[in-house]
């Protein structure tokens, strides 16, 4: 005969041998129900730790690993992106069936080096402010410009600034862009920043300048957006010239 009622098994069951040891040789058929019904209840904490540790990192711990999937998306369109906007530029520039040619810097431009006129002041319909401080994050530091189509009167040349200017005795920077119009005269030099995105795959913002001599140098802004799998600059303006 069972030493223990169902309704005080129930509460045994948390600190009393003597119960498992009933069940298993005076229960009979009731006994396996019983274990089954009691391995549920104690399983019914876990699944709903599962469910808040899952809402947690949704919540906070994936925002890291979305970031960086979004960075990983920029980075992929950056060459895309670029060689459209020299490409547009290029063709903006021709006079009659002469295109000047183009010496891209093979880096990119600093954050404070990007001048952005009244889109720095106040934010613009046409630009958000997250994109203005995203465009400015993205180019903290200079870094290499990575593998973009080029047309034909264009072409990368690495350290094209360093022929822009030159260090004094006493350590200031001056503007001097003599090798630099020794070496490809009659040309425009650009220099472009990492683009910021909108959204990313789908719409991006390209800062550049490109001139010929410290007196005859422009900024430009693109809004470039992709319709299928083909970037198109649908906006553009110049924020200042010199």
């Amino acid at each position: 005969m069972s030493r223990f009622s169902l309704s005080s098994s129930l509460v045994a069951s948390f600190y009393s041998p003597d119960l498992y040891r009933d069940v298993v040789f005076r229960w009979k058929g009731i006994g396996v129900l019983y274990l089954l019904v009691l391995l549920v209840i104690a399983w019914i904490p876990s699944p709903a730790r599962w469910h808040f540790a899952l809402r947690s990192f949704a919540a906070a711990d994936s925002r890291p690993l979305i970031s960086a999937g979004q960075a990983l998306q920029a980075q992929s369109d950056d060459a895309q992106v670029l060689s459209v906007a020299i490409a547009h530029y290029s063709a903006t520039r021709r006079n009659g069936s002469q295109l000047p040619l183009l010496v891209i810097a093979a880096e990119t431009i600093e954050s404070d080096r990007i001048l952005l006129g009244r889109f720095d002041r106040a934010e613009a319909p046409e630009i958000p402010a997250s994109t203005i401080q995203a465009l400015r994050q993205r180019n903290a530091k200079a870094q290499p410009i990575g593998d973009i189509r080029l047309p034909a009167s264009a072409l990368l040349v690495r350290d094209a600034i360093g022929m822009t200017r030159h260090v004094t005795p006493a350590g200031a920077e001056v503007a001097d862009w003599s090798p630099f119009t020794h070496a490809y005269p009659g040309s425009q030099l650009v220099q472009l920043a990492a683009p910021a995105y909108f959204t990313p795959g789908q719409k991006a913002l390209v800062y550049f300048w490109a001139g010929i001599g410290p007196e005859g140098i422009q900024g430009w802004l693109y809004i470039l957006e992709k319709r299928g799998s083909e970037w198109h600059v649908t906006w553009s303006e110049s924020p200042w010239i010199a």
